[in-house]
């Protein structure tokens, strides 16, 4: 078993994503005795997570001209449009090409991007956070909150309905698709969590928190009763989301209703352990279902135990030191 690896996180661990996918792992790692060097090239086994600077795709390459061995964890979508206009889509799929193993966050990343270079992307998951307070929301009252957490441009798109750019707005009218909606306007009172360092309360006319790091968040997420993950479904940049966001509502024993992209898909259960809404009568409909406490409860511990069987440390670090294990 490989004693010793290299690891390119995929960003500071005061960001939800790195956390999960790469600092929770380490640690597990490092408890079964495997010694990790962050940002070294000196092991013979290099991790290059979300990596998409040209310098360090040149410090890959120059690794496997040494012999090194290869792991590229690509979690995030690279959108083929973008190859016109930005250098990341061949960076990433340099990557790809010379990686001896290629790692990603779900099945929507695989079929929608990596499938298109190699067909053998093995998919790991993103862990839930140790140590989360269990099945600790109370599921009274026929007044449900909604909350939603993310990055403050990402609240606009998808949280208000504002398309981002002239090429958001193109892509909408492409797809035939209703028009984005606006969350604030659907009759629940809304709690938004974003990244944005200032206040948001008159902007969005709506309680607004600064999203604190890990495992501070969890008294902020349990402000809510319902916790939603909106997308847009004609993006294609949204194929590629993992599944963190609604197994971070799920493992607080917070009932969720999402947009149907393939990782979530993979996790709910429609009308079981969750709810997947694709229109504003979908949304509708969900939301209406839990506003009974008691479905809300039932669909609450659905799906915690989901969460719980699939995104364990245990069980996510058990595919990496599979992973290990083939590369050796």
């Amino acid at each position: 078993m490989i004693k010793k690896i290299g690891w390119f996180p995929a960003g500071p661990p005061k960001y939800a994503s790195p956390l999960f996918r790469s600092y929770l792992i380490i640690d597990f790692l490092k408890d079964c005795g495997i010694e990790v060097l962050i940002n070294s090239t000196r092991p013979d086994v290099l991790v290059f997570q979300k990596c998409l600077e040209q310098n360090l795709l040149e410090t890959a390459l120059d690794a496997k001209k040494k012999g090194k061995r290869l792991i590229y964890d690509i979690s995030d979508n690279i959108r083929q449009d973008l190859e016109k206009f930005l250098p990341i889509y061949e960076i990433a799929r340099q990557y790809i090409l010379t990686a001896d193993k290629v790692v990603v966050n779900g099945i929507g990343l695989k079929k929608h991007f990596v499938d298109k270079f190699r067909g053998d992307g093995v998919i790991i998951e993103e862990a839930y956070f140790p140590n989360t307070p269990q099945n600790s929301k109370k599921h009274t009252g026929t007044n449900p909150k909604l909350i939603w957490q993310g990055y403050f441009k990402n609240m606009l798109m998808y949280i208000c309905g504002k398309p981002m750019s002239e090429f958001d707005f193109k892509l909408w009218k492409k797809s035939n698709s209703e028009p984005p909606i606006d969350f604030r306007s659907l009759g629940y009172d809304l709690i938004t969590i974003a990244d944005a360092y200032l206040s948001l309360d008159f902007l969005l006319n709506r309680p607004t928190y600064i999203h604190p790091q890990y495992p501070k968040v969890f008294p902020l997420l349990l402000k809510g009763d319902i916790g939603i993950s909106p997308f847009r479904l004609w993006d294609e940049d949204c194929f590629g989301k993992s599944a963190n966001k609604i197994v971070s509502y799920m493992i607080l024993g917070i009932p969720t209703v999402a947009t149907p992209i393939p990782a979530y898909k993979v996790v709910i259960d429609h009308g079981k352990n969750g709810f997947l809404a694709t229109n504003k009568k979908e949304w509708l409909t969900a939301l209406s279902k839990l506003e009974d406490s008691k479905v809300r409860a039932k669909i609450a511990e659905a799906g915690y135990k989901t969460v719980v069987n699939q995104f364990s440390i245990k069980t996510i670090g058990a595919k990496w030191l599979k992973l290990l294990k083939s590369i050796n």
